[in-house]
Order: structure tokens, then C-alpha cells, then sequence
């Protein structure tokens, strides 16, 4: 992870520097923690660490690095709605 420095440089070049801040810090959590964020804002912080690894994988390819962080898996909808499933039409003899 020394390349954190060369990486949020990097981002400063597309995105605004608090932005680049955040992102920076998400890799920094993923390599230190785990794909998988905190159980208090899960589905909340999945879509970050997303994006985060997402952008750390495209500055691997440019730089030529070869990405060891783990992949964040999609967050699991715990509330919400439902699909619907349509109930057998009832046969009557």
C-alpha cells in the first residue's frame, strides 16, 4: 500500500480533493480491514468500497501494479420490498 500517495495523486487529476480524500481512505480501510465494511453502515459503505476498489483496480492497470486487495462483495438487501410472485391459478374440476 505505499503506492497511497501516487494513487490519490492520481485521483486529483479527475475528482475534487475531499472526494479523493474519501476514496483514498476506503482503500486504506479494504487493505486493512477486510472487503466487507462495518456492520453498522453496510449497505451504506458497500457502494463505496465498490467504487473505491473499483478505481484502485484502474490505477493498477495504468501504473502496471498488480491488485492484491480482495474484492467487496455486493451488499445483501435486509429491508425493502419484495418481488412479488404470482400465485398458481386455482383449477377447479
Amino acid at each position: 500500500m505505499s503506492d497511497l500517495v501516487a494513487f490519490e495523486k492520481w485521483l486529483l487529476r479527475n475528482y475534487a480533493a475531499a472526494s479523493a480524500r474519501k476514496i483514498r481512505r476506503d482503500v486504506q480501510a479494504i487493505a486493512a480491514y477486510g472487503p466487507i465494511p462495518p456492520q453498522s453502515k453496510r449497505r451504506q459503505r458497500a457502494a463505496d468500497y465498490r467504487w473505491a476498489w473499483r478505481l484502485w483496480a484502474d490505477f493498477c492497470e495504468a501504473k502496471g501494479l498488480r491488485n492484491t486487495l480482495p474484492e467487496p462483495a455486493r451488499a445483501e438487501r435486509q429491508h425493502g420490498r419484495q418481488k412479488r410472485r404470482e400465485k398458481p391459478a386455482l383449477s377447479l374440476p
